[in-house]
């Protein structure tokens, strides 16, 4: 397997992170750190609502599983938090899948989502050397 094009990927969008508490890491990004809220999401289909807040060009999202049942499969042990994905921008989500898929890289939906303003697709970590990737394409 050689390496691909490095322009696949454009930049880093965010680092996702699962929390057990949104309004906790809202008091330690926001009122202690002073990092803005850059957009919010509440996605009760998916059961989990998310802050994203700005630092360097990169936002980090806070993810807070709001079922039970999510929130223990989705913390780490202890109920701790944990990163889950890194999320990258690409210019034409479809064709970066097309060159991906014959290396063995699988998804886990089988097309990209919308949410918001941008089309989304997740890896499987165990394609992927053992990390989520999040590929964003901005509409």
């Amino acid at each position: 397997m050689g390496p691909l094009d490095r322009s696949l990927f454009q930049r880093v969008d965010h680092i996702g992170v699962i929390v057990p508490d949104l309004a906790d890491q809202r008091r330690w990004l926001g009122e202690i750190f002073g990092l803005p809220v850059t957009r919010e999401l509440d996605l009760p289909d998916r059961k989990i609502k998310a802050a994203f807040f700005g630092v360097g060009g990169v936002d980090v999202e806070m993810i807070e599983p709001q079922d039970p049942e999510g929130r223990r499969k989705q913390l780490a042990e202890g109920g701790r938090a944990r990163i889950d994905h890194i999320a990258v921008e690409v210019d034409d989500i479809q064709a970066v899948l097309k060159k991906l898929t014959p290396l063995g890289v699988r998804t886990r939906d089988p097309e990209p989502r919308k949410v918001g303003d941008r089309l989304n697709v997740w890896t499987l970590p165990e394609t992927t050397g053992g990390v989520c990737y999040q590929l964003i394409q901005r509409l």
